[in-house]
């Protein structure tokens, strides 16, 4: 599998980070597994949640839809947050 760097804390390094894939899929590296969590079945073996800093995502959000970060991370954050 061919991993394209999109977005994270830094581009190359063990951190939160954002790929695409050559399989046209989304692979995150973050802080896990996530094995406890209220609100949500366990996931299957086969599969695992990982925890990425919320930043992470509005970077990447904002610069691929080229929207102003702090519109992106008013509206995301909050919807996180329930």
């Amino acid at each position: 599998m061919k991993l394209t760097y999109l977005s994270g804390d830094c581009p190359e390094g063990p951190c939160p980070t954002i790929y695409g894939n050559d399989r046209g899929e989304f692979v995150f590296q973050g802080t896990g597994p996530v094995t406890e969590a209220e609100g949500a079945e366990p996931p299957p073996s086969h599969e695992a949640r990982v925890a990425l800093p919320s930043a992470v995502i509005v970077e990447w959000v904002a610069s691929s839809l080229s929207l102003p970060t702090e519109w992106v991370a008013a509206r995301l954050v909050a919807r996180a947050a329930g």
